[in-house]
C-alpha cells in the first residue's frame, strides 16, 4: 500500500535550455516546482491531458530560450511537463506521454535573447480558475481544437 508521501510524488519530464529532457520523480508541492523553474510558476496547457509549468517571468528575467512551441512562442528557462487527471490535479506522466514528449523536445534549441523577446505570442482568454479553464478546454465545441494546443 502506498503511503501519503508516495502519493504526493510525480514522475515528470524536465526540459532545460540547451539540454535534452529527462525524467525525474519530484514531490508534488509548490516550493519544489518553483525551485525547478527558478521562480513563480506559470501553467501552460500542452494538450488535452498534459501541461507544463515554467517561470512566469522567464522572458522578463532574461532566462535563456529553451524550446519553440507550435504557436511560435519560445519558452524561456526550464519547464516541467506534467499530466492532469481530469479533475484538476497533477499526476505522473504515463510511459506513452514520456516517450511522446521526450521525442518532441529531444533536440536542444538555441535562441538569441532578441529572438526570445520577439517571440512573445499572446492570446488572452480569462478564466476564474483552473477548473474553468479545463471546462472550456473540454466542453467548448465551437473552439477550434488546433487553437487550444501549444
Amino acid at each position: 500500500m502506498e503511503n501519503e508521501t508516495d502519493m504526493r510524488k510525480l514522475r515528470v519530464l524536465v526540459v532545460k535550455p540547451e539540454k535534452p529532457p529527462y525524467v525525474v520523480e519530484i514531490e508534488n508541492n509548490l516550493p519544489v516546482l518553483q525551485e525547478l523553474v527558478g521562480g513563480d510558476i506559470q501553467y501552460v496547457g500542452l494538450d488535452r491531458d498534459a501541461f507544463f509549468y515554467c517561470n512566469e517571468e522567464g522572458k522578463l528575467l532574461g532566462l535563456p530560450g529553451n524550446r519553440k512551441l507550435d504557436n511560435g512562442d519560445i519558452v524561456a528557462g526550464t519547464f516541467i511537463i506534467c499530466r492532469e487527471d481530469g479533475i484538476g490535479e497533477e499526476v505522473s506522466l504515463t510511459d506513452e506521454q514520456i516517450k511522446k514528449y521526450m521525442q518532441r523536445f529531444k533536440e536542444p534549441e538555441r535562441y538569441a535573447t532578441r529572438e526570445v523577446e520577439d517571440a512573445i505570442c499572446v492570446s488572452v482568454k480569462s478564466y476564474n480558475s483552473r477548473d474553468d479553464f479545463f471546462k472550456a478546454l473540454f466542453n467548448d465545441e465551437d473552439e477550434d481544437e488546433d487553437e487550444m494546443e501549444l
